[in-house]
């Protein structure tokens, strides 16, 4: 019971995560990366003691996981010939959080089970996310959110730059499009993702991001 228990908080919190650290400018500064980074590793201690062993880790995983390892190893040892020490080293320390986050979700997520709630649980937190800085426009009397002056009027928070917040809406556009268009899943989980497609929808629209409305319209085909 305890190791379920801990596994089922392990899973929430990992799938929390990016919609957490979002409302930190997305974990782009070190102090937010190094933080994700450790709950990363933490995830990653707790699935080793809770799942049964030897856990299930094919060959994409160890590949994508050592090009990762060998990236971060590199990134670090930059440090000797890099002109700014402390770029090679939080660029390492954010590829070590990506490591971290990877080898947890192979360890959480590989059920079948657990598989099917990943698109729907990043879907809701990418409309939190997109409805958090919409929130700003619907309701600017009552909320009043950081504008930059680059941004000209472009959705950017509260990541705070309108090409990863297009980008983010798109993602979430089509996981919804992808959950409300599947017969196996529940008709109140299908209408709920149906529900959020506008806001997600609205969100990549003004955001004014090219390179997300490509993004999105390639996703939606391969959905399709």
């Amino acid at each position: 019971m305890i190791r379920a228990g801990a596994l089922t908080v392990a899973r929430l919190v990992l799938l929390a995560g990016p919609t957490a650290i979002a409302f930190f400018a997305g974990g782009y500064f070190p102090e937010a990366q190094a933080w994700a980074g450790l709950v990363a590793w933490v995830l990653v201690a707790v699935a080793l003691v809770a799942i049964p062993w030897p856990p299930r880790l094919g060959r994409p995983f160890w590949l994508a996981a050592g090009a990762l390892l060998l990236l971060a190893a590199w990134s670090l040892l930059s440090m000797g010939w890099a002109p700014i020490r402390g770029g090679a080293y939080h660029a390492g320390q954010l590829v070590l959080a990506y490591l971290g986050a990877l080898v947890a979700a192979a360890l959480l997520l590989g059920g079948s089970g657990i598989r099917r709630w990943v698109e729907p649980a990043l879907a809701a937190g990418a409309a939190i996310v997109i409805g958090y800085g919409m929130a700003g426009r619907l309701l600017p009397g009552a909320l009043h959110y950081a504008r930059s002056l680059s941004a000209l009027g472009r959705l950017e928070q509260p990541l705070t730059y309108w090409n990863a917040m297009g980008e983010l809406a798109a993602l979430g556009f089509v996981l919804a499009a992808g959950v409300a268009g599947d017969r196996s899943r529940p008709a109140w989980l299908r209408v709920a993702a149906a529900a959020v497609a506008p806001l997600l929808g609205m969100g990549l629209y003004v955001s004014f991001s090219r390179g997300a409305l490509f993004a999105c319209a390639a996703g939606l085909i391969v959905v399709i």
